[in-house]
């Protein structure tokens, strides 16, 4: 029977809080805008192999938006808390929710739960990936996700039109790759080049030559 453990709750729990609170260097970044781009293509990857429509705009509520667990059937679902109940768990946990228009709170709880039942039968017969680790990575490396007059927003960076940014991936969420993106994309003056999906294949390509 597949059962949500106490224990391996708190301890993913630690383990989300410390890795978001560790970044001293949070700020507006080219890579942030990829990530979001490849959590949009990995959300509708699920959400498609869950027999849904694909849905590429949040129609004004992102919280039901991204949420794929409404679309399992099965008794587990009945384990998880509710998004006020987690709050306070990470609250005691050192982690401050601002709450309002701020959604770090919502994506840090799919990330979790997604981590505590990837190895159920329903979930681990779908990708082998949480679909929520994009945004994490946003979490740890910006300030904040918040909505604002029906858009999306990191930190500076607004997302209007969300149907633009589908179907691109990025080869790596690696943060010494997003670095290496935000070297090459973030120019002096204010300057940034946003990459498509040819230009971060060949980046991707550069920054494994390095490697050699």
């Amino acid at each position: 029977m597949n059962k949500i453990s106490t224990e391996k709750y708190n301890d993913e729990l630690t383990k989300v809080i410390i890795g978001i609170k560790k970044n001293n260097e949070k700020q507006t970044r080219v890579s942030n805008i990829l990530l979001f781009r490849d959590f949009l293509n990995k959300l509708d990857q699920f959400r498609v192999a869950l027999g849904q429509e694909s849905q590429r705009n949040f129609s004004g509520n992102i919280r039901k938006f991204s949420n794929l667990f409404p679309f399992f059937s099965t008794d587990w679902i009945n384990e998880l808390k509710t998004q006020e109940e987690f709050n306070r768990d990470i609250f005691e946990k050192g982690y401050k929710v601002v709450g309002g228009r701020t959604i770090d709170d919502l994506y840090i709880y799919l990330y979790v739960y997604w981590e505590l039942c990837k190895d159920f039968d329903e979930i681990k017969t779908l990708y082998s990936f949480n679909p929520y680790l994009p945004v994490i990575k946003i979490i740890e490396r910006s300030e904040m996700l918040h909505v604002h007059s029906g858009s999306l927003n990191i930190d500076l960076l607004t997302f209007n039109n969300l149907e633009k940014y589908y179907s691109y991936k990025l080869p790596s969420l690696e943060d010494t790759f997003l670095d290496y993106i935000d070297q090459i994309c973030m120019k002096t003056g204010g300057q940034w080049e946003i990459p498509d999906q040819e230009k971060t294949n060949q980046l991707w390509e550069e920054f494994q030559n390095q490697k050699i």
